[in-house]
């Protein structure tokens, strides 16, 4: 699937989840959470060096991509498996755990790519859009006691959407990674094809129109 297409099932999913979680979540959770879990739907290619998420800061997060496509074995293997998601909101929940030490960043990174990835989406001019997911989540996790006990499941719910959607395609990704290298695809629809572009897209924006609908009014 397209960046935009992971990121827009993702918002369709959080407004899904908010429509029936109305009254147990607060705003903090929905607006938080929310963003963190569609950014986050982009995350998976961070092994890929084209994708949106390793160019947001230019060379700092290709290098980083180069590092993690040789910890996971190139692009669809380990970020796209359910052991990396794992991984993933462990350390996320670890780095909740000591928000304000330097393990926090356990947590930050994520955050920041997550948000930064979203931001980029918009291909807006400039780079303060790319900047501005920098202090506000360091203000968020280090200087604010807000709970963000969500925000790890937020940030693991994000990529398994993203696994889902790259599953329906035609391309094969080792989900049981690295337990198992066989790989899995369901070839229900072309990346970027008319079912992608015209069912997929506007029933995702039905969906977040509906959920939030919910989500606010009941």
């Amino acid at each position: 699937m397209m960046g935009k297409t992971h990121a827009l099932s993702s918002a369709a999913s959080a407004a899904a989840i908010w429509a029936f979680s109305r009254g147990v979540v607060g705003p903090a959770e929905v607006m938080i959470g929310g963003t963190v879990m569609i950014g986050s739907a982009l995350l998976p290619d961070i092994d890929h060096p084209n994708s949106t998420t390793s160019k947001t800061f230019g060379p700092i997060t290709q290098t980083f991509c180069v590092v993690i496509g040789k910890l996971t074995g190139g692009h669809r293997r380990g970020t796209h498996s359910l052991f990396g998601v794992g991984v993933l909101g462990a350390l996320a929940e670890i780095g909740l755990m000591y928000r304000h030490s330097p393990i926090a960043a356990l947590l930050i990174v994520p955050m920041i790519l997550a948000l930064a990835s979203m931001v980029r989406l918009f291909k807006i001019p400039g780079y303060l859009d790319d900047l501005a997911p920098v202090p506000i989540v360091l203000g968020i996790v280090i200087m604010t006691s807000v709970p963000l006990w969500y925000v790890p499941y937020a940030l693991a719910a994000g990529c398994l959407v993203h696994i889902a959607g790259d599953l329906i395609t035609k391309v094969k990704i080792p989900i049981f990674w690295p337990f198992s290298r066989s790989a899995y695809a369901l070839g229900l629809i072309k990346t970027n094809g008319i079912i992608e572009r015209w069912i997929i897209t506007p029933g995702c924006l039905v969906i977040i129109a509906i959920g939030s609908w919910k989500g606010l009014v009941g």
